[in-house]
């Protein structure tokens, strides 16, 4: 299994737009995803999760990441945005 914990606080969850999701900028399943952030949440209880979703991804995609935050009780979480041009 791959470990995951990094010293950082702030930790981004992003999703392309074939839906690949990446945890720090590291390539993850979704699987690894739910071991990344309770590995993270589990060093530390003070981390921050922020979602990043690109705009031609599925929204089931983005769904599928929430759930996996919920599943591991994040409550400290925001979502990034980009203003629209």
């Amino acid at each position: 299994a791959r470990v995951f914990i990094k010293k950082k606080l702030t930790h981004v969850i992003s999703i392309d737009a074939e839906c690949k999701l990446f945890f720090d900028k590291d390539l993850v399943k979704i699987k690894e995803l739910s071991s990344a952030i309770a590995q993270t949440y589990g060093a530390n209880k003070a981390s921050i999760f922020q979602v990043a979703a690109d705009m031609n991804s599925k929204h089931q995609c983005f769904v599928d990441v929430l759930d996996v935050l919920k599943a591991n009780k994040i409550t400290n979480l925001s979502i990034l945005t980009e203003a629209r041009k």
